[in-house]
């Protein structure tokens, strides 16, 4: 998928500056556009240990976490105080509470059996920890796993510094690559701050989108 090693490494070493204490501020806003309907299962690729995911599952009827770290996932659950049972799922790991289940793979061998039907994805961290070579692919797959009608929320970053992850997705980039098959809106959410020091001063930004597959 992407550099395995480099995020191995980030999690032995707990060099978890990604990781967020609270409740993404901008999941919060967007409930009411990933809910419509009576939205039932979301999908959360490369979730880490999250609580964006008891967030979601207070939401949903399933959720459903793809993290290739097995570490991550296991604190998650140890953070939580939840003991999940643990199975092969089609071949991949599966750790499972009361309908939320993190898988322990790769984003790119989870199939549709595996996640089941979406309604939802919640994409907060995947499209920028992916370098630029990788992107059309991951977007292409998270479509294939979608059906008409699915929703995503994805928030991406933008501005002038050279490499990440994160990485910098210019808007025209999120056009090019979902265009085609959705539908898009899109909302400057204003200037990142929770940034290394190294990026504190490139001005990057954050953009919401909200996006509906056809």
């Amino acid at each position: 998928m992407t550099d395995h090693p480099f995020w191995h490494s980030m999690w032995q070493g707990e060099r978890l500056g990604f990781h967020q204490s609270t409740i993404n501020a901008h999941l919060a806003a967007a409930e009411s556009f990933l809910t419509d309907a009576g939205a039932q299962r979301v999908l959360v690729p490369l979730c880490g240990k999250s609580r964006d995911l008891l967030w979601l599952k207070a939401r949903f009827d399933e959720v459903v976490g793809v993290e290739f770290v097995e570490t991550a996932v296991a604190a998650f659950f140890a953070e939580q105080g939840l003991s999940p049972s643990h199975t092969a799922d089609l071949g991949l790991a599966r750790y499972e509470v009361d309908g939320l289940a993190l898988l322990a793979a790769d984003i790119f061998d989870v199939t549709a059996a595996a996640v089941g039907p979406l309604d939802a994805v919640y994409d907060r961290a995947a499209l920028i920890a992916l370098p630029a070579e990788v992107r059309p692919r991951y977007v292409e797959h998270i479509l294939s796993l979608s059906r008409p009608g699915t929703r995503i929320l994805l928030l991406t970053m933008h501005g002038d510094y050279p490499s990440g992850p994160p990485f910098s997705v210019s808007d025209d980039e999120v056009r090019a690559l979902y265009g085609a098959r959705c539908g898009l809106e899109r909302d400057d959410a204003g200037q990142v701050t929770d940034l290394p020091e190294s990026l504190a001063d490139k001005g990057v930004r954050a953009t919401v989108w909200r996006i509906q597959v056809r």
